[in-house]
């Protein structure tokens, strides 16, 4: 499980703005099975988490980062903490980010 924090060239110095607002992006891709990438924009500096549920809510997996103003990517290869390949189904995962808090649901199909 890896995180990349603003991953190619800072944002400054891309072109692109700074994020106005904290967004959470659709995981790409979706439905998946090696791997899912899950992204989120940071208006303000922050210490965030982004935590992976099951169907019944149980923890799956969970990343934490603390970044400056900008986009997050976080990868996760469909595996528990423990290291074990979670089932195909359902999974919801939630970032928090100061005063942010969002979830959006993604499928892992093996």
């Amino acid at each position: 499980s890896r995180v990349w924090h603003n991953i190619g060239a800072p944002i400054e110095e891309s072109g692109a703005e700074l994020p106005r607002e904290y967004m959470l992006e659709q995981n790409y891709p979706n439905p998946f099975n090696a791997g899912s990438t899950m992204s989120f924009d940071l208006k303000d500096e922050a210490e965030w988490s982004l935590t992976i549920y099951n169907i019944v809510g149980q923890r799956v997996h969970r990343f934490t980062g603390h970044d400056a103003v900008g986009r997050v990517r976080v990868q996760w290869d469909g595996r528990g903490e423990s290291g074990a390949e979670m089932a195909s189904g359902v999974y919801f995962y939630r970032v928090t980010a100061n005063d942010f808090n969002a979830s959006k649901k993604m499928m892992l199909l093996k």
